[in-house]
């Protein structure tokens, strides 16, 4: 590819297609995006901050870690070190609003109409409301494994710290109901489009729970399991 006419052009056209990632012997190969296949944004996470791309332009929202946007990506939850933000990607990653803690702030996720968002402080399970004046605890979990809500529920599904995996009504602050670890842990938890299934990933092995918790199926993945979704659908 790297000799002939042909095969140059076919380096060309693939590096503009990823984003001149790494093409081997082409000089510059840069790690950047170049330009998007496609309609619609994309929020992406790199060590300089958290970016929103469209097309063929960036904008860099700023130092921020774990984005997440909001329902019809209206806003962009992230952290940064001891503090929780709410951003406005449409006007250079304006701060809308922010809760700082004592403690770190890790993995937010907004509920399915932005009314709530779920994060870690430390090992904690938090919860604020979407404008953020409201915020309240809900007790420890895995702070590796990210929150999950249930499709159009306040209902939020996390891992305990030995393993088990849990569903809280976050208005009422009451657990509905807990499951024992598995064989292997929870590496991430998913739901199903229309909330009757959630998906527990394991480290070698896949669950799907009903949502009143009971186990409707498994399957060992004869190796390590690093990523798992629904079908949409």
């Amino acid at each position: 590819a790297a000799i002939t006419p042909p095969g140059q052009s076919v380096v060309d056209t693939l590096r503009d297609a990823v984003g001149r990632e790494k093409v081997v012997g082409v000089r510059p190969a840069h790690r950047e995006l170049v330009r998007l296949p496609g309609p619609g944004r994309l929020l992406l996470a790199s060590p300089s901050g958290t970016w929103v791309v469209k097309g063929s332009s960036r904008r860099r929202l700023g130092p921020y870690r774990m984005p997440f946007w909001s329902p019809r990506g209206k806003y962009v939850a992230a952290v940064r070190d001891f503090e929780l933000y709410a951003l406005d990607p449409e006007a250079k990653g304006h701060v809308r609003w922010s809760k700082g803690l004592k403690r770190r702030v890790a993995s937010p996720r907004w509920s399915y109409e932005g009314f709530r968002i779920a994060y870690f402080a430390d090992d904690t399970l938090r919860i604020s409301t979407g404008d953020g004046e409201q915020n309240w605890g809900l007790g420890n979990a895995d702070p590796s494994v990210a929150p999950a809500w249930q499709p159009r529920t306040h209902r939020v599904a996390t891992a305990g710290l030995r393993g088990d995996v849990r569903l809280t009504d976050a208005d009422r602050k009451r657990t509905l109901w807990r499951v024992g670890s598995g064989p292997d842990g929870v590496r991430a938890l998913t739901w199903s489009g229309d909330g009757r299934l959630l998906l527990v990933l394991g480290r070698t092995s896949v669950r799907v729970l009903g949502a009143d918790g009971r186990l409707v199926g498994s399957v060992p993945t004869k190796g390590p399991a690093v990523a798992a979704a629904f079908r949409p659908g």
